[in-house]
């Protein structure tokens, strides 16, 4: 994921120009602890399949999910 939050920072600053409102989506592994700085790296789109089917109650990590995001957007 580091790299991952590297290449969503370029793809967003190339497009934020041209295609502001352009979806950028992260797909694999992401979870609570690194969705805020993908979400602050440009990435608008996220797919959390382990973290959220994993979890005890998805449902509640799904709000935590978009708690994160909501923070830092």
């Amino acid at each position: 994921i580091p790299a991952m939050i590297e290449r969503v920072r370029e793809i967003r600053s190339l497009t934020s120009s041209n295609f502001p409102n352009l979806e950028i989506q992260v797909d694999g592994g992401v979870d609570h602890t690194n969705i805020a700085s993908l979400a602050l790296a440009g990435a608008n789109n996220f797919v959390a399949g382990s973290s959220v089917f994993g979890a005890s109650d998805p449902d509640l990590a799904v709000r935590e999910l978009r708690q994160l995001v909501n923070a830092v957007s």
